[in-house]
């Protein structure tokens, strides 16, 4: 397993979070995410395969 750790700019409450939580646990190959409105850090387990 890989874990991903991105910056994103533009959330500024909880339904963005939710909304990214959503949409990225949804894809094929993560295994969990967690995305902070505080730091703008979202970080995605992945299996290390996955695009």
């Amino acid at each position: 397993m890989k874990t991903t750790v991105l910056t994103i700019d533009g959330m500024h409450c909880d339904g963005c979070v939710q909304i990214v939580q959503h949409l990225l646990e949804q894809q094929v190959g993560v295994k969990g995410c967690s995305v902070s409105v505080d730091s703008k850090q979202l970080r995605i387990a992945h299996d290390a395969d996955s695009r």
